[in-house]
């Protein structure tokens, strides 16, 4: 048989990350969009993945029992992936927690049941989990402030990886730049909007922080129009994610016909 296993140490309190694994409000932060889950033995649960935040042609659905629950210690559950057909497997998901200290959680996931003849599946979840633990660590992460969220995430689209760009931004981010080049109210229109753009490397010359807000004020050269750009960008960050962006910049050189 084959398992997947993830382990990582969350900066937050055990009663917190267990919270986000059994609540509804909180699991939507980071893993479905829409949850149903009866936190009891033998209760019931269904995952509901919207495909306007998988980018796939529709809707999934998981759904499952409970079969293990230790408040704050262990939760364990059927997996049965009902929207793929050739997902025909169904496997069992378990995380366990240890308090480290009050404020530090170690945890564990163990997705099981997988056999040689399930790669597809296992290779699908195996990319799928690592995505959402991301999501979650961000999520917990009491430690993690607005400056710390705003350079991880420039850090991603520099590195053109913005599967780990979208960690940082909240489904519904506000973007406004200069006019005419654009302005967007979702995160994955504004993400490929940004990846079609290949915008070369900024050069932070000054940056102010302010509680739940980063200003920056950058350098970009653009070698095709011979021309660098003093860039102005405002990040508010709301929960964890970035929620609105708002850059400015003389755009003429961009939108002027030579």
């Amino acid at each position: 048989m084959m398992y997947l296993k993830r382990e990582i140490v969350i900066n937050a309190p055990v009663e917190k990350v267990y919270s986000a694994l059994i609540t509804p409000e909180q699991l939507t932060q980071w893993f479905p969009n829409i949850v149903t889950i009866e936190p009891k033995i033998a209760g019931k649960i269904s995952f509901r993945f919207l495909k306007e935040s998988t980018q796939e042609d529709k809707d999934h659905e998981i759904v499952g029992e409970i079969v293990s629950f230790i408040p704050n210690k262990e939760l364990s559950y059927t997996w049965n992936f009902t929207t793929k057909p050739e997902y025909n497997k169904n496997t069992i998901v378990t995380w366990k927690l240890e308090r480290l200290d009050k404020d530090k959680t170690k945890l564990t996931l163990i997705h099981s049941g997988f056999t040689n003849a399930d790669r597809l599946q296992y290779d699908d979840h195996n990319k799928g989990w690592s995505w959402h633990i991301k999501r979650l660590e961000n999520l917990m992460d009491k430690n993690t402030n607005a400056n710390e969220i705003v350079m991880k995430y420039l850090q991603a689209v520099e590195n053109r990886d913005f599967e780990s760009a979208r960690i940082y931004v909240s489904d519904n981010i506000s973007y406004e730049g200069p006019e005419g080049l654009g302005s967007f109210n979702k995160a994955e229109p504004y993400l490929k909007y940004l990846e079609h753009l290949n915008l070369p490397k900024a050069y932070i010359k000054k940056k102010f922080v302010d509680d739940k807000d980063v200003c920056l004020i950058s350098d970009m050269n653009f070698n095709k129009q011979s021309v660098t750009a003093l860039i102005f960008s405002w990040y508010h960050v709301n929960d964890g994610k970035i929620s609105s962006i708002r850059v400015a910049f003389d755009p003429r050189p961009f939108t002027q016909k030579k």
